[in-house]
């Protein structure tokens, strides 16, 4: 009797994305092996500049272990913030996206200046982790295959450039947080305010 041998989902990504990333050596046997969920997210999104990148990232994450929900967030906010941002700097290619200057540029909200500070220092640790994570993996290949494989590879960030900016900016939120926090109660007494106890009681006395 011949055993029911099922492919793997990431097969499926055969012919969707570049045939390097769907063989890309991260572990060993017969290709990654990346949850349904997570390929079925890259299956919907296959055609975007990024896709060959965003597989790569995945294949990696869980080749190191990253359990399925951290790979899914990962893919699905590189994916959100990349579907905006290379339009927006007029991007077409991932081959013209530098990591240095428009992540800076999008921190400094110089690019898609309607997002919230919250989003942009949240995309900018998910791409630092993510990339950070592909670089090491890339670092272990012999040189031919780490020739083969860069161009699919997200650019790690200088943390110099951009560290600085996001502490201040994650300073400036805590400070409005902090006044928000402090102004609330007297917001709230001024909306609703309230008869002290004892003339509530009098007044409740007089109407019995």
């Amino acid at each position: 009797m011949t055993a029911d041998v099922r492919p793997r989902p990431w097969q499926r990504l055969a012919g969707k994305i570049a045939p390097e990333v769907v063989h890309a050596p991260v572990s060993p046997g017969d290709g990654p092996v990346v949850h349904e969920r997570v390929v079925g997210y890259l299956e919907r999104n296959a055609g975007t500049p990024w896709a060959d990148q965003l597989a790569l990232v995945a294949a990696v994450m869980t080749a190191r272990r990253r359990d399925v929900s951290t790979v899914c967030t990962v893919v699905q906010i590189l994916h959100a913030r990349f579907k905006l941002l290379l339009p927006a700097l007029g991007l077409t290619t991932m081959a013209d996206w530098r990591a240095d200057d428009h992540l800076l540029a999008y921190l400094r909200g110089e690019v898609l200046p309607e997002d919230r500070q919250r989003v942009r220092t949240g995309f900018w640790r998910v791409y630092s982790t993510a990339t950070r994570q592909v670089a090491r993996w890339l670092a272990t290949l012999p040189d031919p295959e780490r020739d083969r494989y860069r161009r699919f590879v997200l650019p790690v960030a200088r943390p110099d450039h951009v560290e600085g900016l996001v502490k201040i900016a994650e300073f400036q939120r805590e400070q409005r947080e902090t006044r928000k926090a402090e102004t609330e109660p007297a917001d709230l007494a001024a909306r609703f305010p309230t008869r002290a106890i004892g003339s509530s009681s009098s007044s409740a006395g007089q109407s019995d």
